[in-house]
C-alpha cells in the first residue's frame, strides 16, 4: 500500500488562510473602535475633572491655612481678619494676596481663576455671588478626652495645694476651620439641599498644644506648681549671702540645694548603655 499525502496543494492553501486573516482584521478594527469609545472620552474628562480637583485641593489646603493661621495670630488679630486673609490668599489671584500690608480686598477677582472656568461656556465654577466662607474658632475635644483630661486635673488637685504658681497646661488647645465653598451649578438647582450638595467643604481640626515642655525654664515652673520645691528654696534663699562663710566650716554645704529640681541632668541608668561614670546630683555645686 502507498502513503497518501494529506498536506493542502500550493493552489488550496491561499484559498483557505485569506478568508481567516480578512476575519482576524475585521475583529481587531471593532476592538480598537470599542476601547476608543471607553479610552477617548475618560482621556477628555481628565482636563475636565483636573480643574474641580484643583479647585478641591484649595478647599482642603484653606481649611489647614485658616487652623494654624488662627492660632499664630491668636490674641494679636480678630478671627474676622484671619478668616479675610485666608479667603484671599486662597481663593484669588490677586498680586497683593501675599504682601504683609495688603489688606484683604473681596473685589479683587475672588473666585474669578483662570483654572477654575468650565470648559463648556468658561464660566466660574465658583458662586461668584456668594464667596466662599471661612470660619475659624476653638472646638471641644472628643468627650472621652475631656472625661480622661478632667479625671486626671482632679487627682493632681491636691499637689497644686502644695505647689507654688499655676499649672500652665492648656485645656483649650485645639483650634478648629471650616472652609464652604459655593460651585455655580447650585444656584440653579431647586431646593436647599441642591445647593449644600453642590458646595464644596472641608474641616480641619488642630491640636496646637501636646503639653510637652518647651524648655528647662518650662519643666521648672511646672515641677514647683506641684511639689513643694519652689517654697523650699523660697526658704533657703537668706542663706544665699551667707554661703562663703558657712562653707568655710562646712564644706558640704555648697551641695545643700533645697528644692533643686534640675530637669537638665540626666542619670546614667537613662542614657544609652548605661556604661557611663556614675553621677551624683548631691556632689555638684548649687546654681
Amino acid at each position: 500500500m502507498t502513503a497518501r499525502s494529506t498536506a493542502p496543494t500550493p493552489a488550496v492553501a491561499p484559498a483557505i488562510a485569506g478568508p481567516a486573516v480578512r476575519r482576524a482584521g475585521g475583529q481587531a478594527l471593532v476592538e480598537t473602535l470599542a476601547a476608543c469609545l471607553l479610552l477617548v472620552p475618560l482621556w477628555l474628562a481628565v482636563f475636565y475633572i483636573s480643574r474641580w480637583h484643583d479647585l478641591q485641593f484649595t478647599t482642603i489646603n484653606a481649611a489647614r491655612y485658616a487652623a494654624f493661621e488662627s492660632w499664630e495670630t491668636a490674641g494679636i488679630e480678630p478671627a474676622a481678619r484671619t478668616e479675610a486673609v485666608t479667603r484671599e490668599r486662597l481663593f484669588s489671584r490677586s498680586a497683593g494676596r501675599f504682601t504683609a500690608s495688603g489688606a484683604p480686598d473681596a473685589a479683587r477677582g475672588l473666585g474669578d481663576v483662570a483654572q477654575w472656568r468650565d470648559h463648556a461656556d468658561g464660566e466660574p465654577l465658583l458662586d461668584l455671588q456668594a464667596p466662599p466662607s471661612i470660619r475659624v474658632a476653638g472646638a471641644a475635644p472628643p468627650e472621652s478626652v475631656q472625661a480622661i483630661e478632667a479625671l486626671g486635673f482632679d487627682l493632681i488637685t491636691p499637689a497644686l495645694v502644695a505647689g507654688t504658681g499655676s499649672f500652665d497646661l492648656q485645656r483649650d488647645a485645639v483650634r478648629e476651620a471650616v472652609v464652604r465653598a459655593p460651585l455655580r451649578f447650585g444656584v440653579d438647582l431647586p431646593g436647599r439641599g441642591a445647593t449644600e450638595f453642590m458646595t464644596l467643604q472641608e474641616r480641619q481640626v488642630l491640636l496646637v498644644d501636646t503639653w510637652a515642655a518647651s524648655g528647662p525654664t518650662q519643666l521648672v515652673r511646672r515641677i514647683d506648681a506641684l511639689s513643694p520645691a519652689g517654697r523650699l528654696r523660697e526658704l533657703a534663699a537668706p542663706l544665699r549671702p551667707l554661703r562663703w562663710a558657712i562653707r568655710a566650716f562646712e564644706p558640704a554645704f555648697d551641695q545643700f540645694c533645697p528644692g533643686r529640681p534640675g530637669p537638665d541632668l540626666v542619670p546614667p541608668d537613662r542614657l544609652v548603655g548605661g556604661n557611663r561614670i556614675q553621677f551624683d546630683l548631691r556632689q555638684e555645686p548649687c546654681p
